[in-house]
């Protein structure tokens, strides 16, 4: 089955709004786990913003052709 992604804003959607969380597991290169860490407290909420950013860039370009 396939979704129909709408072209996303990359701005908050306001201060109460808060993304639903799923727990998961995922296997991360050791080179890229150390950048992480290395950045300081709050690994896991930088590489959701990574992905969010990716995502979000992704969806938005195959709205735009």
């Amino acid at each position: 089955m396939t979704r129909s992604v709408k072209k996303l804003d990359t701005e908050p959607l306001g201060l109460l709004y808060k993304p639903t969380k799923t727990s998961t597991t995922v296997r991360v290169n050791s080179d890229v786990m150390l950048w992480l860490k290395s950045k300081g407290k709050g690994y896991q909420t930088r590489l959701n913003e990574i992905l969010r950013k990716a995502m979000v860039e992704e969806i938005n370009e195959a709205h735009d052709h």
